[in-house]
């Protein structure tokens, strides 16, 4: 339903990043990190030398952030939608619908409605950003293991969830849609049948899904997640 390049080697936070021969950056937590019911400041001073931009900035004012980067991925491996935990991932425009010959299709010009959403994401260098997720290791440590799946670990989960993005495809014809009450629904049942973190990929848009695959990727690849 509806609703709902070239990556430099970055200095962040005083630590130079790491590459060992497999590209991966180093492993080593960074020194000093606080606890997890203190991490936000702290989070919010360092995160915000991955990017400057806006969007990024102001999601970095959420709470509990590693809390919620943890169940967002979470959810993304289980097929769901991580938009309650990263309210940034919703447009604030109007979906639109175009009918023609009585019948009614989604307006491809609605991607454009995630463009600044995934020009947020993909402003973040991905390596740093890798090097960034593997120095908080112990921070996404203790919001994980709360969540009782202790026969796991949160890589495991972080690789299924890279493998829901870069399985996503974004139809690049006319898409049918049908009312569902007051949201829109797929016409074609395949589609409406996909999981609701594949639909959230799919309204994203063919060009901008290829873009935040495309960063989804080279961070996988500079983390280490999946291999």
């Amino acid at each position: 339903m509806y609703g709902g390049g070239g990556i430099e080697e970055t200095v962040i936070v005083g630590d130079t990043t790491d590459v060992g021969a497999t590209g991966t950056v180093a492993t080593e937590p960074f020194p000093e990190l606080p606890s997890l019911d203190e991490s936000d400041p702290w989070l919010r001073d360092r995160a915000t030398e991955l990017s400057r931009n806006s969007r990024w900035l102001d999601w970095l004012g959420a709470d509990g952030l590693v809390r919620r980067m943890v169940i967002a991925v979470v959810n993304v491996a289980g097929g769901e939608s991580p938009s309650e935990q990263l309210p940034f991932l919703e447009p604030s425009d109007t979906f639109q619908v175009l009918v023609q010959d009585g019948r009614t299709y989604a307006d491809p010009a609605n991607g454009r409605r995630y463009d600044g959403i995934v020009r947020a994401i993909t402003s973040l260098d991905a390596r740093a950003t890798a090097r960034f997720y593997r120095g908080i290791g112990p921070l996404i440590e203790a919001a994980w293991r709360p969540l009782g799946l202790v026969d796991r670990e949160f890589d495991d989960v972080a690789g299924e969830a890279v493998r829901v993005v870069l399985d996503a495809e974004a139809p690049t014809g006319p898409v049918e849609v049908v009312q569902d009450g007051v949201v829109w629904a797929y016409a074609n049942p395949d589609l409406e049948a996909r999981s609701p973190a594949a639909k959230h990929l799919m309204r994203i848009g063919p060009d901008n899904l290829l873009r935040l695959q495309d960063w989804v990727r080279a961070f996988a690849g500079a983390s280490g997640i999946g291999r």
